[in-house]
């Protein structure tokens, strides 16, 4: 499975910019790395996983809909690169 760095909308509305993928140390699964734009929390989530995946199916509202849509590339937005990714995480911690 492919997997592209950008802006996502999460299904219950929130906007967070996958920067990365991890691998799971033991398993080699890759994790998405992403940073919500709410709070400034940086977290992973598998991406293949039927209970909690990133791009995983849930249920929402009576409908089966993905955890996560992609909405677009940010790699060249000024925004994105790693120097506002640093002072984003850097006032989220105080």
């Amino acid at each position: 499975m492919s997997f592209d760095l950008g802006l996502y909308r999460h299904f219950k509305g929130g906007l967070y910019s996958a920067i990365g993928i991890a691998k799971h140390h033991e398993t080699r699964e890759p994790w998405p790395i992403y940073i919500s734009h709410q709070n400034g929390t940086m977290n992973i989530r598998p991406l293949i996983d039927t209970r909690c995946g990133w791009a995983g199916l849930v249920e929402y509202g009576g409908q089966q809909v993905q955890r996560f849509r992609f909405i677009r590339d940010m790699s060249h937005d000024v925004s994105f690169d790693e120097a506002a990714l640093h002072h984003l995480i850097g006032e989220r911690r105080g």
